[in-house]
């Protein structure tokens, strides 16, 4: 009787939420392809601040790479290199996009 009602405390804890914060997902790094929304249609999906950045916004970026590990290990595994990255801004659920000429 113990057991089952050891499980189904744990079931209701886990399905509340209550896991530890180093069990939860981390929010993630999407990489979004400037050239990709070429068409006239998709052109303005791009706001005109990432698709020809000041040089205030490439510095930006630039130290957005050196300070979050997880750009600069996608960015390596994708082959791109750091110097076409025209901006990296925070989305709303935490995860960071990253704009690339």
């Amino acid at each position: 009787m113990k057991k089952i009602i050891l499980m189904a405390l744990s079931a209701i804890a886990l399905s509340l939420g209550a896991i530890p914060a180093k069990a939860q997902s981390v929010p993630g790094v999407q990489i979004i392809y400037i050239y990709q929304y070429s068409d006239i249609v998709d052109y303005p999906q791009i706001p005109s601040i990432y698709r020809n950045p000041s040089s205030q916004t490439l510095a930006r970026a630039q130290d957005e790479i050196r300070k979050t590990p997880a750009i600069r290990q996608l960015l390596e595994r994708r082959n791109i290199p750091f110097n076409r990255v025209n901006a990296v801004k925070t989305a709303l659920n935490g995860g960071k996009v990253v704009y690339v000429d």
